[in-house]
């Protein structure tokens, strides 16, 4: 009886084949998904959360011979609010973790009322299935115009927004709060979320997690103040630094 004897080329051939077929389906594969422990097999990858990369190097040790430059531990959506491990010279040097909001919302949600009503909004930065959300500055020259004043005098002689009324409420300068007011200086944020581009792993990437395809994508880096724009360069992810007005 004959035995099949499968040539080298023709497996190699048969995994480039179910790569590209991959990439033309626009399946993520930047990065490896890993499935918690528990997790259905049957579930989407899309649905499955990706665990922290294992960043076990320590700060002063030799990374000579380390084949990543960047490691990241935690699990916020924004590398700013992670420990971050770099490879600087011959040993790793450790950058820690900023202290940043972490309320999000259980779900996806392009709506999310007072999500930003919280200390330190503008760091706040969340990772769905099906995006990122978080609080984005608003900058004025976003804003619509305001209408202008009913400065009709009326009866009283004076522009109605100064009749301070029988109440002594409800004058400008008065202190009391009005829709949309803030400090003078401070940043306002709202509630937005982005998607990354077709192809780009849905979540973002841990900074040293292990990516096939070479592929730019963007988190919002020039939406939120601590958005991220990742590479996958040399078989790993890191971040791109790009110039925003912030």
């Amino acid at each position: 009886m004959k035995r099949k004897r499968w040539s080298i080329g023709v497996v190699l051939a048969s995994a480039s084949g179910a790569v590209a077929a991959a990439c033309a389906s626009g399946a993520d594969v930047g990065a490896p998904v890993r499935r918690e422990r528990g997790a259905s097999a049957s579930l989407p990858d899309a649905a499955v959360a990706l665990e922290p990369y294992a960043c076990e190097v320590e700060a002063g040790s030799s990374c000579l011979t380390a084949t990543e430059r960047v490691c990241e531990r935690g699990a916020h959506a924004a590398p700013f609010c992670n420990e971050v491990m770099r490879c600087v010279g011959p040993s790793w040097e450790r950058t820690s973790g900023a202290s940043c909001a972490s309320t999000c919302p259980e779900a996806y949600d392009t709506r999310a009322p007072g999500a930003c009503d919280v200390a330190n909004a503008g760091t706040l930065l969340c990772a769905y299935p099906e995006g990122t959300c978080g609080c984005a500055p608003v900058h004025e020259e976003d804003e619509p115009e305001p209408e202008p004043e009913d400065e009709d005098a009326g009866a009283g002689g004076r522009p109605a927004d100064e009749d301070a009324g029988a109440d002594g409420g409800g004058a400008r300068g008065d202190g009391g709060a009005r829709d949309g007011d803030h400090a003078p200086g401070a940043t306002r944020y709202a509630w937005t979320c982005v998607k990354p581009a077709v192809g780009c792993p849905r979540t973002r990437p841990r900074l040293g997690d292990r990516c096939v395809t070479p592929m730019t994508c963007d988190y919002g880096v020039c939406v939120f103040e601590h958005g991220a724009l990742v590479r996958c360069a040399s078989g790993r992810w890191d971040v791109e630094h790009v110039p925003c007005r912030f």
